[in-house]
């Protein structure tokens, strides 16, 4: 007998296969039928080359708006009037806060964008957000997209 865990991992597992999968036989089954030339490579004015582009823009699109969700939470988060001082690593904020002279607003602005600074340099290639700009460069930019894909998708954060 299967659990609802399993049954939702197999779920799961067949959308996140099928769905592409569905796309791909479509895509096959429109060149095949329309534009059945010797080389498939070439999708310069094809506009069937939209059904692989669309779910794959759709899909950026999703999580480019989980991206900006996650770093509107973020800013809350780091409102200092809303952190809650329970551990000693926060203590230094009370202090902070108590005092209110313009060194200590203006050091406490810095420390808080840097810290939301951090934490959105993490987040953009884990979301792919990077990938939104790719979207909708031009073809003839390969080059130029293929450089800074590389230089966008490998950055890391040391924290």
């Amino acid at each position: 007998c299967l659990d609802y865990i399993s049954v939702t991992l197999i779920l799961v597992s067949c959308l996140s296969a099928g769905v592409p999968v569905f796309f791909i036989l479509l895509w096959i089954g429109s060149r095949v039928y329309y534009e059945d030339t010797e080389c498939w490579d070439n999708t310069r004015d094809s506009p069937y080359w939209w059904i692989i582009k669309g779910p794959i823009v759709v899909s950026i699109a999703v999580n480019f708006m989980l991206f900006v969700n996650i770093i509107r939470i973020l800013i809350q988060k780091l409102n200092p009037r809303l952190i809650q001082f329970n551990n000693s690593s926060q203590y230094r904020f009370t202090n902070r806060l108590r005092v209110l002279n313009t060194s200590s607003i203006l050091e406490l602005i810095k420390d808080i964008s840097r810290r939301l600074a951090k934490s959105t340099l993490l987040l953009i290639p884990l979301f792919g957000t990077h990938y939104m700009f790719f979207s909708f460069l031009p073809d003839y930019l390969n080059n130029l997209r293929f450089y800074i894909e590389l230089c966008l998708g490998s950055f890391q954060v040391q924290m």
